[in-house]
């Protein structure tokens, strides 16, 4: 685990200044005989959140394709995005209002943040891939809401008007 945060400190330019309404958080998951943290740099101007960047360290043991870690890490990404800022499903009347893409928001492309991927793997045997990618995501998010803003996310789907 220390492995991979400290090549996300290294990588994402942690502790150098950014811009005021701009934060980065941090998140470390241990999963599936693998390893991974997630720094998210985001700004916040007004009601709107943008995950500009996420930068990413996994050490999945063995590395067989390193390709296809890559493509697990950068999708697992825009899932956790997805899960923090935007997938609710809402109940009213009795009924969930969500039926299908239309009105059910996910991650598009223009909001789509860039994904670097550092890939630290050792060992003797591989690690899963499917899942360690995504849980830090959404925590790194709400870190990084917190230091772009001062105020804790308590839920998800984050939304500014609710912060504490």
């Amino acid at each position: 685990m220390r492995k991979v945060f400290d090549i996300v400190v290294e990588k994402s330019g942690w502790g150098k200044p950014l811009a005021k309404g701009k934060g980065r958080g941090v998140a470390c998951t241990n999963a599936y005989g693998s390893y991974a943290a997630h720094v998210a740099e985001v700004s916040v101007q007004g009601d709107v959140i943008r995950v500009e960047r996420i930068v990413a360290a996994v050490d999945p043991g063995l590395v067989i394709n390193p390709k296809g870690v890559e493509a697990q890490i950068q999708g697992a990404a825009s899932d956790g995005v997805a899960t923090a800022l935007h997938a609710a499903i809402t109940v009213k009347d009795g009924e969930i209002e969500q039926s299908n893409w239309h009105n059910y928001e996910w991650l598009r492309f223009d909001s789509a943040p860039s994904v670097e991927v550092h890939i630290a793997g050792e060992g003797d045997s591989p690690g899963g891939m499917g899942e360690v990618g995504y849980p830090g995501v959404p925590a790194a998010v709400a870190n990084a809401v917190f230091a772009a803003t001062g105020k804790r996310v308590r839920k998800f789907p984050i939304r500014v008007s609710e912060l504490e």
